[in-house]
């Protein structure tokens, strides 16, 4: 380096000042201020120097002289480092508390890790007599954190043991030296480009309610709507989409009615038995139109009629306001005889994880609210199961009385009682065991191909299993109310 000399001179104060800068405070400064000019060369890459001029208000050339506060000057970047140690590697960029109190404690708490950590590094490059700026403020870290679940697990009396361990944290901690890089420094830049949302500059609560009015809520749980058919390639909520908007907002007239606002939840029922609207009619509200191809013109029409009974239902004489607000939850893992293609789709993984043995590991819940009693049944389950009027038809693979008795409805309490199907799984369709048609001769007049429902159902052992511990869950799930 060269020190060309540098000589004091005064620095008067501006009459324009920047905009974050008040009139009171440039009051308070002297009009001039004498300070010291500072010019020196450093080395830059490819053997080159880069002039650097700076001002000072050190004036005293004895007491500070050029050549120490350019070297100051070049040892700026391990300033840089030693902050980005503090916020970005010990995380005290992103402050969560809340209080002034406890920010000020959060702050000391990063400082004192900070120095800890900084001391260990001190220890580190004395014992080993290894520079300290050549140790790693991360790799410390890391090491520390290595180390400490070994020592914490030996007890007091082991001093020898735990003296030992320490040494070799710190022997651990000198054999990883950064490279020498003098001279460096970094563009502040950032080289990973951020997501493209606003920042977060007001408390999350109110923008939560914001969103919230600007949004229409609706929420649809595990649903089985078909009314647009097979060769729908959209993604879409079918009718209980325009079930669940007319009922927060209403239909239109003719023959219309208010919505009633709010927030309106969509669950799945009872889908088995080849309960479907695809070969159905469903006539308009206008009392002239008809629908009965897919379209959304169908599941519109059909959504709309669905919600005029809801919403009539709802301001009937027969609904009451519920008043308890009582929550309760129930739930058991179950494990389901698996046979036939589903119980091969379920061996290889393709349909549903674990396989145990031929059995399928699936789950039942009850959940209380209020008044409101909920059996969750994980697949398409047959209504007569819930509501009773199992068959045993002539022709049926397993003649007998109907095993899946008494209906579980029959067996919830609650003054309101749903079923949700498809509940946290798809096992496919569930049937009464004495109902299965799979093998000739066939059952309900069919002559030349089994039931629809036997090609996509799990098996015919998996409707009792699960009658058999939904009661047992519900009775468990009654008895501790």
């Amino acid at each position: 380096m060269t020190w060309p000399p540098a000589s004091p001179g005064p620095w008067t104060n501006p009459k324009t000042r920047g905009r974050n800068f008040t009139s009171e405070q440039g009051a308070a400064l002297p009009d001039t201020l004498t300070v010291r000019l500072l010019r020196f060369k450093i080395p830059t890459a490819a053997s080159r120097c880069q002039e650097v001029i700076r001002v000072t208000t050190l004036l005293d050339r004895q007491l500070w002289p050029l050549q120490l506060l350019a070297q100051w000057y070049a040892r700026r970047w391990k300033v840089e480092l030693h902050l980005d140690d503090l916020k970005t590697t010990l995380g005290m960029d992103q402050l969560s508390c809340l209080s002034p109190q406890m920010v000020e404690k959060e702050l000391q708490m990063h400082t004192i890790a900070y120095n800890l950590i900084r001391s260990l590094m001190a220890e580190a490059a004395s014992t080993c007599a290894v520079p300290l700026d050549r140790l790693s403020f991360k790799g410390t870290l890391d090491t520390a954190r290595e180390y400490s679940r070994i020592i914490v697990r030996l007890p007091q009396s082991h001093r020898h043991m735990r003296q030992r361990i320490y040494a070799d944290l710190l022997a651990a901690i000198a054999a990883d030296p950064v490279p020498e890089r003098p001279n460096r420094y970094e563009p502040r830049s950032q080289k990973y480009r951020r997501k493209a949302f606003p920042n977060l500059v007001r408390p999350r609560a109110i923008l939560r309610q914001e969103f919230f009015k600007r949004s229409t809520p609706r929420k649809t749980i595990q649903r089985h709507p078909e009314t647009l058919g097979g060769a729908n390639s959209l993604l879409t909520s079918d009718f209980s989409g325009y079930w669940r908007d007319a009922v927060e907002n209403g239909v239109p007239e003719p023959n219309g009615v208010k919505g009633l606002g709010g927030m309106c939840i969509y669950f799945q029922g009872l889908v088995g038995g080849l309960m479907t609207q695809l070969h159905t009619t469903v006539p308009h509200r206008n009392g002239v139109d008809k629908f009965r191809e897919p379209s959304f013109e169908k599941a519109q029409a059909l959504g709309e009629n669905l919600a005029i009974l809801t919403v009539n239902a709802l301001r009937g004489e027969k609904a009451w306001r519920p008043t308890d607000t009582r929550v309760a939850v129930a739930a058991k893992t179950i494990f389901a005889p698996m046979s036939g293609l589903s119980g091969c789709g379920v061996f290889l993984g393709l349909v549903h994880p674990g396989w145990y043995w031929g059995k399928g590991k699936t789950e039942l819940d009850v959940i209380q609210i209020g008044d409101l009693e909920m059996l969750t049944i994980p697949g398409e389950m047959y209504p007569e199961i819930a509501e009773g009027g199992i068959e045993s038809p002539a022709g049926a693979d397993y003649p007998s009385p109907p095993i899946e008795v008494p209906p579980l409805r029959s067996q919830m309490k609650g003054k309101l009682n749903m079923m949700v199907g498809l509940a946290n799984d798809e096992l496919g369709y569930i049937i009464p065991k004495s109902q299965w048609d799979k093998k000739p001769p066939y059952a309900y007049g069919r002559t030349k191909a089994p039931q629809y429902g036997e090609e996509n159902s799990p098996g015919p052992d998996v409707a009792p299993t699960i009658h058999r511990e939904a009661l047992a869950l519900l009775k468990q799930f009654q008895a501790a109310q």
